[in-house]
């Protein structure tokens, strides 16, 4: 599976990174590709604190983090949109106008990652896979 982590920036903008991850009957491997220092703790306090855990529970785990992560993102768009709400009401300008089309693309990046996501998720679960416990 590919996931794509997010981070974003104090000007909305978005970037994503590919944490691939292969899952086996008996390993889990993570490949990232610029991940983000979030994910590499996020990652890491994972293998330390399950280091004894079976492949599908760990699998979880990295899923879980991952969608987790989502959230502060979302309420950093609902933070800016808030905003960017207040400044087009109060001060209509070039510059708001500018900083509301920026969020608009930003959200569709985020988008373009969160329902492919949200999609490739909902397959899994419905699947079954030799490797993951139903019960997962």
């Amino acid at each position: 599976m590919v996931l794509k982590p997010l981070d974003v920036a104090a000007d909305h903008s978005v970037t994503a990174a590919d944490l691939d991850i292969f899952i086996g009957r008996d390993f889990v491997i993570t490949v990232e590709e610029n991940c983000h220092d979030r994910i590499r703790v996020l990652l890491s306090q994972i293998q330390s604190q399950f280091p004894s855990i079976r492949p599908d529970q760990l699998f979880h785990k990295i899923l879980d983090g991952i969608v987790d992560d989502y959230f502060p993102i979302l309420d950093h768009f609902d933070n800016a949109i808030d905003e960017l709400e207040d400044s087009v009401l109060n001060n209509a300008s070039p510059k708001v106008l500018s900083a509301s089309f920026d969020a608009k693309r930003s959200l569709i990046q985020v988008r373009r990652v969160l329902v492919p996501t949200r999609d490739a998720l909902a397959r899994l679960q419905r699947a079954n896979h030799p490797f993951i416990d139903p019960e997962m």
